[in-house]
């Protein structure tokens, strides 16, 4: 168990992580490997929900990075073999090309996971839409470095884990999405990731479509860092297509 000063040390460090990804975004291509390795180390010392929240923003926002670079350089007039060999080595970039290989949804290397993969992705969106997605974005705290209520997150992780064990296999998006509330949705998603993190419930592909259980049924390696992110049009779209009335994790 870690001291309060070691956890602290590990929030400063993502902190000076997200930094340099934030402030230095176009110089940003030479130092991106090594922030993705120092993620990577750190995240071998993380067992706070606080802490895996810094390592999703830090993870979320060097892997769109890594994006953009690679569709950067795709859309050159010469894309060079060593060019494309040093993009597809990065770590985070691999990983990512190996879960839509493997997990195939229906998707399109870009930005992020499609889902809704008969539908084209619109690549270039209106200021009304990001106004409207920013609206209902919800709101970060002010200090990441401020105390979390741990066992309160603890026990919404041990909340997902008793509905899931009430049934034989849920639905991931039936089981996060929130019908009446956006931000509660997002919550859900994170709280889905650490739980899986855990290793409380697990992830299975059935019919080319996402559920979770209770119990792990393969010997395979396990997906257990999920990151998925949702804008506020494709919730609404999703809401339709589920016809969801109730969260299924309810306040």
């Amino acid at each position: 168990m870690k001291t309060q000063k070691e956890s602290r040390n590990i929030k400063i460090k993502y902190l000076k992580l997200l930094k340099v990804l934030r402030k230095e975004k176009q110089t940003i291509n030479d130092k991106l490997d090594e922030v993705i390795e120092d993620t990577n180390t750190l995240l071998t010392q993380v067992d706070k929900p606080s802490e895996l929240v810094l390592d999703a923003k830090v993870s979320y926002e060097s892997t769109s990075q890594a994006n953009s670079i690679f569709q950067k350089n795709c859309l050159e007039d010469r894309m060079t073999t060593e060019k494309f060999v040093n993009l597809y080595g990065s770590k985070e970039m691999k990983e990512y090309v190996n879960f839509v290989y493997n997990k195939f949804l229906g998707v399109t290397f870009a930005e992020k996971i499609n889902l809704f993969p008969d539908e084209k992705i619109k690549h270039s969106r209106t200021q009304t839409q990001i106004k409207k997605s920013q609206k209902f974005e919800p709101k970060s705290p002010k200090k990441l470095t401020e105390a979390v209520d741990d066992e309160n997150q603890l026990n919404l992780v041990k909340r997902i884990k008793k509905i899931v064990k009430q049934h034989e296999k849920i639905d991931y998006f039936t089981l996060v999405l929130d019908p009446k509330s956006f931000s509660r949705t997002i919550e859900n998603l994170f709280y889905l990731s650490f739980a899986i993190k855990m290793q409380q419930v697990y992830l299975k592909m059935i019919d080319n479509n996402l559920f979770v259980t209770i119990e792990n049924e393969s010997e395979e390696e396990n997906l257990n860092h999920l990151i998925v992110s949702i804008e506020y049009n494709e919730f609404k779209k999703l809401i339709k297509k589920y016809q969801l009335k109730e969260p299924m994790i309810k306040n």
